[in-house]
């Protein structure tokens, strides 16, 4: 209770502090934030200037803290470090590695330096560097000062590209490959609730012209409470539409592809649903498992940077895409979903819509990536500011 008495007065003082005009703390950007009736406050002092390093995707309060340790308050200062320093200092220890280049001459081989490091002297060398003069002139002072924390490269990735003048990079080192396509791709999307899977939504694209799918979306939905029954009924009409497109695609000679956007969750929901039924079960791990089934997120973040979230809803809009309903998200679904369930045709019209829109955007993004994925640029790697 005492602990508890102590952080509510805290934050009771910052609230009156704020109305003042005066921060006791600055604000740092945290998952929470979302639901914080602050935000907006928060939000103008954490996106002047540069911004704020919390900004930047995964940089959350103990690496914001690290980085303020060393002076580091804003995303200029962030995308002035050096990436090749950062990534050797996530791997070797470069204080050490300094210290002794110091006292050597400039020609001496980092064999010698530390002979008996020899997994170091590889990783160095694979960074072209060779002796103690290279140590001393390519290692990034500034950059070194983070100790070689491991998130640091990232970051710097991210500022520079949120800071740059394109919506995307490429990344470093990198040939962004070609984007899986197929004669008939089919985009897939649920939608669920603590219950249960309420809706599988499909957007099936006849790209080669075959005839053997009618294109288009197609959505199973139930809007009765959902049960294991009810749930395993709507799935069952759902995976058997599903696996006989895909096995009609194969038997005519015709490629066939099905996508998704962070499979994680589709993933859960299918092994989930599928697990008390060994036959529907084998099935489902074999095409979860297989080549057909494509995290088109995997793709895009293995290649691609734009120094934001690599969420559905942020990047779609970078490929021009935008949702039909007002508001599209998790939240104002869970909302709709309890009004379907009352019979209310609007909710469910809405979420139909809603889901058509997230297969729409996967769509969407894969042509984008396929048009434009190798024009844009490659992040800079180099200190710089």
């Amino acid at each position: 209770l005492e602990a508890y008495d102590f952080e509510f007065e805290f934050r009771r003082d910052m609230a009156v502090e704020a109305v003042r005009g005066r921060d006791l703390l600055p604000p740092v950007r945290i998952s929470d934030c979302v639901s914080c009736g602050w935000v907006e406050y928060c939000d103008e002092l954490l996106e002047a200037g540069s911004g704020d390093p919390s900004l930047i995707p995964r940089i959350g309060y103990r690496p914001w803290r690290a980085l303020r340790d060393a002076g580091i308050s804003d995303r200029a200062a962030v995308a002035g470090l050096d990436y090749r320093t950062a990534q050797l200092g996530a791997a070797v220890d470069l204080n050490k590695w300094l210290a002794d280049a110091a006292g050597a001459a400039p020609d001496t081989p980092i064999e010698s330096l530390r002979p008996r490091a020899r997994k170091q002297i590889r990783t160095l060398q694979e960074a072209g560097i060779a002796t103690a003069a290279d140590l001393l002139d390519r290692v990034h002072p500034r950059t070194m000062e983070l100790g070689g924390a491991g998130f640091v490269p990232e970051a710097i990735l991210n500022a520079r590209a949120a800071l740059g003048s394109e919506p995307v990079y490429r990344r470093p080192d990198l040939d962004p490959p070609d984007v899986p396509r197929a004669d008939v791709e089919i985009d897939i999307d649920m939608e669920n609730v603590l219950d249960g899977v309420y809706l599988w939504g499909a957007l099936v694209t006849d790209r080669a012209g075959t005839g053997l799918a009618e294109a288009g979306y197609h959505a199973f939905a139930i809007w009765d409470p959902l049960t294991t029954a009810t749930e395993l009924e709507n799935f069952q009409q759902f995976w058997d539409w599903f696996e006989g497109l895909i096995a009609g695609c194969r038997a005519a000679g015709a490629s066939v592809l099905a996508y998704c956007w962070h499979e994680s969750a589709e993933n859960t929901q299918l092994r989930r649903i599928a697990q008390p039924y060994p036959a529907l079960k084998t099935r489902v791990d074999a095409f979860i498992e297989s080549g057909t089934w494509v995290d088109l997120e995997r793709i895009f973040k293995q290649s691609w940077i734009t120094g934001g979230s690599s969420s559905l809803k942020a990047v779609a809009p970078l490929a021009g895409f935008d949702w039909e309903v007002d508001d599209p998200g998790g939240a104002m679904s869970m909302v709709h979903y309890l009004e379907a369930t009352t019979g209310d045709i609007d909710a469910r019209t809405w979420l139909v819509d809603y889901n058509r829109g997230d297969v729409e955007a996967t769509l969407a993004i894969r042509q984008w990536l396929s048009l434009d994925g190798h024009r844009w640029p490659e992040v800079a790697t180099g200190p710089s500011g």
